[in-house]
């Protein structure tokens, strides 16, 4: 009987494991899917970390737990910035990784500026940033379409401590850029890319991807940043090609 191949899937800010639950549904009897819950989000540890690499550690712990020796990773958007961290710090752990809406490079002057000033409104309204956030990631054209998906994920989203929220942020912000890293890396590497992604738009994610060799990469017509909702076959579709191919 063949091994079943193993693939970590690492949720985004906000978010929760619920996110993959599409993929799920659909087993294989040649793939071994994980969900991880990142610490101070919905399910995860209460225990914060100070940087990105807590979490990279994290992940880590979790595949300790599951007695996994190696696998292929997928991150959506700050689950992305962990699986990088944790390639880093483990990369004989690593079968390949995918930066599902993520991003190898490190916040820009403007980035970091945006997540103090976020920080004060989580402080002030968690709400209302939350709200705003979660609403920011969804195309345009998407949001009255998906107002229902958004307002749970809000709600959700609403659980999650000011203190955790914060302490994700401080990580994102504070985290090392892995471009250089991934130019030398052993695994293999893909991205997917929404052409309407307003947080990493698809000129930006073009020339980072285009300086990293041997990086492939799939765009979503129909998608912002969430196409696990916004183009639901495409989206995990892709996903199992991949993993089924290394």
């Amino acid at each position: 009987m063949a091994v079943k191949k193993n693939v970590i899937l690492v949720h985004g800010f906000l978010e929760s494991e619920s996110m993959w639950s599409e993929l799920l549904q659909n087993t294989s009897s040649r793939l071994a899917f994980h969900t991880i819950a990142l610490p101070g989000h919905k399910g995860g540890s209460e225990v914060l970390p100070d940087e990105l690499s807590g979490y990279a550690d994290y992940i880590s712990k979790k595949l300790d737990e599951h007695k996994i020796k190696d696998a292929f990773l997928v991150g959506h958007s700050m689950g992305g910035y962990c699986c990088l961290d944790f390639a880093k710090r483990y990369s004989y752990r690593v079968k390949g990784i995918c930066l599902f809406h993520s991003s190898a490079a490190e916040d820009g002057p403007e980035k970091k500026q945006s997540r103090l000033n976020a920080m004060d409104l989580i402080r002030e309204n968690k709400s209302a940033y939350i709200k705003t956030l979660l609403t920011s990631v969804f195309a345009i054209k998407n949001r009255e379409k998906f107002k229902e998906q958004i307002t749970t994920l809000c709600e959700n989203a609403g659980t999650m401590k000011e203190e955790a929220i914060i302490a994700a942020q401080n990580a994102m912000m504070n985290r090392e850029g892995s471009v250089e890293f991934l130019k030398e890396r052993q695994f293999p590497l893909f991205y997917y890319v929404g052409q309407h992604d307003e947080l990493l738009p698809q000129e930006k994610m073009l020339k980072e991807i285009q300086s990293i060799p041997g990086s492939l990469v799939h765009f979503s017509e129909s998608a912002g940043h969430m196409g696990q909702y916004e183009d639901t076959l495409d989206a995990f579709g892709f996903l199992k090609r991949i993993v089924r191919a290394y």
